[in-house]
C-alpha cells in the first residue's frame, strides 16, 4: 500500500509539474488539475478507465483525448466524451486498445488537452485490474 500511494505522489508531481513547465509559450493554457486514473481489463482488446478528479480545475471532457496501451505508436484512444470533470467526479471511459491487456498487465494512460495540446495526466505503469 504504501508503495502505491509513492507511486501516486510521484505521479500527481510530475504531473503538476509537466502541466506548469508545458504550458509555457502554448496554445493556450490548460487547466491545472490532480487526476488518480484506475483501469480494468475488459473484452475484446477494450479497457476501462476510471478517471477521478482531485483536484484543481475544471475541464470539459470534449476537450480531452485519453490514450491507453504499452507503447506510443500502438495506443487506444478516446476523443469522443462529452460532459465536465470537475473535483470530487469519476468518470469511466472505455479505450479500444491494439492489445488485449488482462488483468496484472501495466499499461500507459495519456490524458491531453486538445486545445493547447499539453498532456494533463501521464502515467507509464497504470496496473490493469479485475472487472468489479
Amino acid at each position: 500500500m504504501g508503495v502505491i500511494l509513492l507511486i501516486a505522489i510521484t505521479v500527481t508531481l510530475v504531473g503538476i509539474v509537466a502541466t506548469l513547465v508545458g504550458g509555457l509559450g502554448g496554445k493556450g493554457t490548460p487547466p491545472s488539475l490532480t487526476l488518480s486514473v484506475r483501469a480494468e481489463a475488459g473484452n475484446d482488446n477494450w479497457v476501462k478507465l476510471r478517471i477521478t478528479h482531485t483536484g484543481g480545475d475544471s475541464v470539459s471532457l470534449a476537450d480531452v483525448i485519453v490514450k491507453a496501451g504499452d507503447d506510443e505508436t500502438k495506443m487506444g484512444e478516446n476523443r469522443e466524451l462529452t460532459g465536465l470533470l470537475s473535483v470530487g467526479n469519476t468518470i469511466e471511459v472505455w479505450v479500444r486498445c491494439p492489445t488485449d491487456y488482462r488483468t496484472d498487465n501495466i499499461i500507459t494512460v495519456y490524458i491531453i488537452h486538445k486545445p493547447s495540446n499539453q498532456m494533463l495526466y501521464n502515467n507509464p505503469s497504470i496496473v490493469v485490474e479485475k472487472p468489479s
